[in-house]
């Protein structure tokens, strides 16, 4: 951002959370309505989280799937 530029930033609410521990927070930045989903650390998962990749194992490599 250049110097003497402002940002009117209002935050008129936040959405009710997702089953996988996201919430919708809803913005106006310069007058133009937002939104973006944040991962809300203090509510408990209610779907199972998926497996990362293992760098050890051949098994859980993080690549594209091949058809």
């Amino acid at each position: 951002m250049e110097a003497g530029k402002a940002l009117a930033i209002k935050f008129p609410t936040m959405g009710e959370p997702h089953p996988e521990g996201f919430r919708t927070v809803f913005f106006a930045l310069n007058g133009q309505p937002r939104e973006v989903n944040i991962r809300n650390k203090s509510l408990e998962l209610k779907v199972a989280a998926r497996p990362k990749a293992d760098p050890p194992s051949r098994a859980r490599s993080a690549r594209p799937f091949r058809v």
